[in-house]
């Protein structure tokens, strides 16, 4: 990165300006001059040049942030809409405390790769996507159980047919959207 300016950014700790801007952390490690970007909600991606030490540079964590555009500047990354300073950062939280990542809505099960894993290990014959908390679940119909995971592939229940577990899950999900079916 380039900073080409006249002034320094300031030192985020001694700013006081509430953070009220959703963004998300993405990793752009994979450009040539890049690191990490801020993805705010309408797509628009921003070059931090003053990230707090402190804070973690996590792909996909959600944050709030408050930020001035930097008019006078150039950086070797160009995948930025808007270079800017930070006045505020701190990590979004969900209602039970958990911080948020970025949960994309999968479409094509067959490009994500630990979709693709669990198919190859579960041989389910659907997959259904629904909206759960601040994201997406998606559900894996197996012949005899259903297993539920988050949109990282994390594993949040499994009910078979002879057990009633994951009601208290099951009711918190909706919008159920068929994503895949197994052609035989």
């Amino acid at each position: 990165m380039i900073w080409a300016s006249c002034h320094k950014p300031p030192i985020i700790a001694e700013l006081k300006t509430p953070c009220a801007v959703q963004a998300v952390i993405i990793d752009m490690r994979n450009l040539d001059g890049c690191k990490y970007l801020l993805q705010l909600t309408d797509g628009t991606k921003l070059l931090p040049l003053n990230w707090p030490a402190t804070f973690p540079q996590e792909d996909g964590l959600k944050i709030w942030i408050t930020y001035d555009i930097v008019k006078d500047g150039a950086s070797m990354c160009m995948a930025e809409d808007q270079m800017v300073t930070l006045q505020c950062v701190q990590k979004r939280e969900s209602s039970d405390g958990a911080f948020l990542r970025d949960c994309p809505k999968v479409i094509d099960p067959m490009r994500v790769d630990w979709m693709k894993e669990v198919i190859i290990e579960r041989d389910p014959n659907r997959i259904d996507r629904y909206q759960y908390l601040e994201g997406f679940a998606y559900m894996f119909y197996c012949n005899t159980s259903k297993c539920l995971y988050d949109c990282a592939g994390r594993l949040i229940c499994t009910r078979t047919e002879d057990d009633k577990g994951c009601q208290d899950i099951f009711s918190e999900i909706k919008n159920q959207t068929v994503i895949w079916v197994l052609n035989n």
